[in-house]
């Protein structure tokens, strides 16, 4: 085994550290985006219904 080595080894380990936080992260976001998206679809659709049946349900 070449000195190389003791710098090759951990500098893959941080470059695969670093390559999973931005996908992890990339992928986290996308999951908020699509949750608040998801939210304000049933929210939508929860007001059409309460529109069509002429409020009857409100608070």
């Amino acid at each position: 085994m070449t000195g190389a080595h003791i710098f090759y080894i951990p500098l893959l380990l941080f470059v695969g550290l670093v390559v999973g936080w931005v996908l992890g992260k990339r992928k986290a976001e996308s999951e908020i985006a699509g949750h608040s998206r998801q939210q304000e679809t049933r929210a939508e659709r929860a007001e059409r219904r309460r529109q069509r049946r002429g409020g009857a349900d409100e608070d």
